[in-house]
């Protein structure tokens, strides 16, 4: 059985995101234009009564991005927010989650966004993969990001899942029938099927083609020798 990781799939995609927006920053000035713009409007949001960002402790690279090194935090539970219990650690444990939703839609405004008064937006396809073995606190998350009217054009999320292993009854199939029926969010059914014998054949050759074609380049390329003398 497959242990999920509190957030996985967002800590994937997230730190995913971030690395593109950090890399390269000497060589491209649009790059650097670009981090500096995002820079600015996440920096713009940042509550003054909560210095350090949750979201860092998921996503350590974020530090660069808001200039700021969080300190140590404990792990967030692998718990949802939907929880009853009301018990004085489930309270903290929901309000911590509460947090980090809010943080993680602002990383997404001021991704998506070229300027704080978001007059040019730049929507962000993000892509969640293993979905049947999210936790409940991805799932509460992937449902927030999905429900919330301001993200609109702004985020696509595509998220891949094994059907085979996703019951009628699991929390991921419920999330997906409360979006659709009670927030009339647009979800869009793709299908992958497996592929076909002649179409794995030919996949196969394809690489094997271009495996081949690599080595013979390797092979034309010009070898030189140094020859060392010893007296």
């Amino acid at each position: 059985t497959q242990v999920p990781e509190p957030f996985g799939p967002f800590v994937m995609a997230l730190t995913s995101l971030v690395l593109q927006l950090t890399s390269n920053l000497d060589g491209c000035s649009s790059t650097r234009e670009r981090f500096q713009q995002v820079q600015h409007n996440l920096l713009s949001q940042k509550n003054s009564n909560l210095p350090e960002w949750l979201l860092t402790s998921l996503v350590p690279s974020l530090n660069r991005l808001i200039e700021c090194h969080s300190k140590t935090m404990q792990p967030i539970p692998a718990c949802s927010s939907q929880t009853r219990s009301q018990t004085p650690n489930r309270q903290r444990t929901r309000q911590k989650i509460a947090r980090l939703q809010e943080e993680v839609k602002k990383l997404i405004h001021a991704v998506t966004s070229t300027s704080t008064t978001d007059t040019n937006i730049r929507p962000l396809v993000l892509v969640l993969d293993d979905l049947q073995w999210a936790d409940a606190a991805s799932l509460d998350l992937l449902e927030s990001l999905a429900s919330d009217q301001s993200l609109q054009g702004k985020l696509i999320l595509v998220g891949i899942c094994r059907s085979n292993q996703v019951q009628v009854q699991d929390c991921f199939a419920a999330m997906l029938r409360r979006l659709e029926d009670e927030t009339n969010t647009c979800i869009t059914n793709i299908v992958v099927s497996n592929l076909t014998k002649s179409a794995t054949t030919e996949l196969v050759v394809d690489l094997l083609e271009k495996q081949q074609q690599q080595q013979q380049q390797q092979q034309q390329q010009p070898v030189s020798f140094s020859t060392s003398l010893l007296h």
